[in-house]
């Protein structure tokens, strides 16, 4: 887990709102973690 953690905050500092699919990078990551939060 806290490597996704460590994975969305880079790609929020470094790439949101840079990369062309930035909307849909940002859907995955909330998508891993709700998992990651309810069945880990």
């Amino acid at each position: 887990m806290a490597d996704k953690l460590q994975n969305k905050k880079d790609f929020m500092r470094y790439r949101y709102g840079r990369h062309d699919r930035s909307d849909q990078l940002h859907f995955y990551f909330e998508l891993w973690l709700k998992y990651l939060r309810e069945y880990v």
